[in-house]
């Protein structure tokens, strides 16, 4: 099997191979290879005294249909050279062929409507529909059967042919399975199945292709990509949500790497090329194509907005009426159930800039995330005056009761359910999942909205700061078992979805509802009350709270900082929850920048930033 069958396997063996669908359905026992009991008798064939190995049971090799049934070679196959050979006349007749022996030719005739093989045997040929083609191997007796190559059986019926070295399995897929293609992505799960199935028949409208969408929930999709990557059981484009994590697998090994290919595709090489430093890796190699998102849509506070208008309240635009609003949610009953049992702010936190709550230090900070670029320096924004001061407006929301109590424990998952179950008046998220989240929580509490708060300032007089995102929510990565055949197939329909724009507006409307799983590039909402909020988002801007270090970073700089990162997480939880004042902050910022290591990486951070800077200008 060219596709990377383990050495072990290299000899033949009495194991069983297995043909299944899909669903892995009911066990056929085949006859067997291709009887030859009426050819005469002759010497003993030399592949009898091929040694034999029996591999562990639970590493047998499977050979997986994708159609009903499945089927066992009771008499073994033959692995040579890292071909699979395999009883001829139980390979053909699950292909779907009648199958007969030309005694004469000594060959294995194969006929179908619409097709034909014929396998002479002790040769290196096959003839598919009259064609001579030359084969890989030899076709062969062993026994009293027949045995020809699976692949180029396979492959000449049009057949896509994949190896699985997780679990021994070879995949052999229906004729038009070039035309299938299924994608894994993260997605709020307001979308139903039969809503998910008009959508994938929309956007295979685009170019033919047959479209299978499996979304799932945001809360551990991280851990099921690693699970799928591990066990190598992966759909055919696979959303990463941070395309960094890529850096920490064997990528090569694992996904295509596409840049080679993108010269074909004029609107996939611009889009990774505006997020060249997001999604190209080390090697230069591009393993993903970036899910397009607006660059002001990133995780931001959306609030409730019937309960708003429950209390008379406007919206807040400073962190003062913020929390304002939150103390009126405490206290005055905005769902109307006659009980104090609702809460301000519902988060999880994490030490990659406080979780759910960074969004608070980039208000105070007037940026976009940690890093932000000042008088052509990168500067940590963690260790500016605005981080004490959001620090202080987080320790006083939490002592009076407005922000979850389990927060620094909660995990993503638990902290939206919150607001799922009608708890929580606000909860940062992004505007796309706003939406969603609005569609799953008015459907059991009719009314209920979620609105993205537009901006925030820390003061009245401050500057607006706006919600920044990469301009990506992930990238789609292709795994490597797929052909190229096939690779190319899934690119030119998604040149096609980003050149979306130029269909007709009735076709354009029909795939909206996509774009939350394959990206937009813009915020798209069927709420008119959100166009004027979002249109103010855009005018505000967010150049100016890019990150700066984006491919800067290297495994080694990420580690000098692990520690550093570890103590300013755990003293910014302290002061938040009250078991350290305010003023230690400040002794624990003046020792970081006092740090060696810390000096390094901002120096080296710097210096990579300047050579990038002049090797663009030049």
């Amino acid at each position: 099997m060219s596709s990377g069958m383990s050495n072990k396997w290299k000899k033949t063996n009495k194991q069983r191979v297995l043909l299944t669908g899909a669903a892995l359905a009911v066990l056929l026992q085949a006859g067997g290879g291709m009887a030859l009991a009426d050819t005469p008798a002759g010497p003993v064939s030399p592949w009898e005294s091929i040694p034999v190995i029996t591999p562990p049971e639970q590493y047998a090799p499977f050979t997986v249909m994708e159609g009903p049934g499945t089927i066992a070679f009771p008499q073994g196959v033959v692995v040579e050279q890292d071909m699979l050979l395999v009883p001829a006349r139980a390979l053909l007749e699950r292909l779907g062929y009648k199958v007969e022996w030309d005694e004469q030719a000594r060959s294995v005739v194969a006929r179908k409507t619409g097709g034909s093989l014929t396998f002479p045997l002790d040769h290196n040929y096959a003839s598919v529909n009259g064609a001579a083609q030359t084969m890989p191997a030899v076709s062969r007796l062993v026994g009293d059967s027949a045995y020809i190559p699976l692949r180029f059986a396979a492959e000449a019926d049009n057949r896509e042919v994949v190896w699985r070295e997780y679990n021994k399995t070879i995949v052999v897929r229906e004729p038009d399975s070039l035309l299938h293609v299924r994608v894994v992505a993260a997605i709020d799960k307001s979308f139903e199945s039969e809503q998910q199935e008009r959508l994938a028949k929309a956007a295979g409208a685009l170019t033919g292709l047959h479209l299978k969408l499996d979304a799932m929930p945001l809360p551990n999709y991280q851990q099921k990509v690693n699970l799928m990557i591990a066990a190598n059981d992966m759909p055919d484009m696979l959303l990463i949500p941070d395309p960094f994590f890529l850096q920490k697998t064997l990528t090569s090994s694992v996904f295509w790497n596409l840049a080679p290919l993108l010269k074909d595709y004029p609107r996939l090489r611009e889009a990774v090329s505006e997020l060249e430093a997001e999604v190209t890796l080390d090697d230069g190699g591009v393993y993903g194509i970036p899910r397009l998102q607006n660059k002001a849509d990133g995780a931001f506070p959306a609030i409730r907005q019937d309960w708003l208008d429950r209390l008379g309240l406007a919206m807040p635009r400073t962190m003062d009426e913020l929390a304002q609003v939150m103390q009126a949610f405490v206290v005055k009953d905005p769902d109307g159930n006659g009980k104090h049992d609702t809460l301000g702010l519902t988060a999880s936190s994490s030490p990659i800039g406080l979780g759910d709550l960074a969004w608070v230090e980039n208000v105070f900070n007037s940026s976009g995330g940690r890093y932000v670029s000042r008088s052509g320096r990168i500067v940590d924004t963690w260790l500016e005056p605005g981080t004490k001061e959001a620090l202080k407006w987080l320790n006083g929301i939490y002592a009076n009761g407005l922000l979850s109590k389990d927060f620094p424990v909660a995990n993503a998952d638990q902290a939206r359910r919150l607001a799922m179950e009608n708890k929580a008046g606000v909860i940062a998220m992004t505007g796309q999942a706003a939406e969603a989240a609005t569609m799953e929580l008015s459907s059991a509490y009719k009314g209920a909205v979620f609105t993205p708060i537009p901006y925030l300032q820390a003061k009245a007089d401050g500057p607006r700061v706006v919600p920044a995102s990469l301009g990506h929510s992930g990238v789609f990565a292709i795994p490597k078992a797929l052909s190229e055949a096939k690779v190319r197939r899934i690119l030119a329909w998604m040149e096609a979805w980003l050149g979306r724009s130029e269909l007709p507006a009735a076709e354009r409307e029909a795939l909206k509802p996509l774009e939350p799983y394959l990206g937009g590039g813009g915020f798209h909402s069927t709420r008119t009350d959100l166009e004027a909020p979002w249109q103010l988002r855009e005018e505000i801007g967010t150049e100016s709270l890019q990150d700066p270090t984006l491919g800067l970073f290297t495994n080694e700089l990420s580690a000098k900082l692990a520690d550093t990162n570890k103590k300013l997480y755990e003293t910014k939880i302290k002061i938040i929850l009250g078991a350290l004042p305010l003023d230690q902050w400040d002794i624990v910022v003046n020792e970081v920048k006092q740090n060696p290591d810390y000096q390094s990486v901002m120096n080296q951070l710097n210096e990579k930033a300047a050579k990038k800077a002049g090797g663009a200008a030049q």
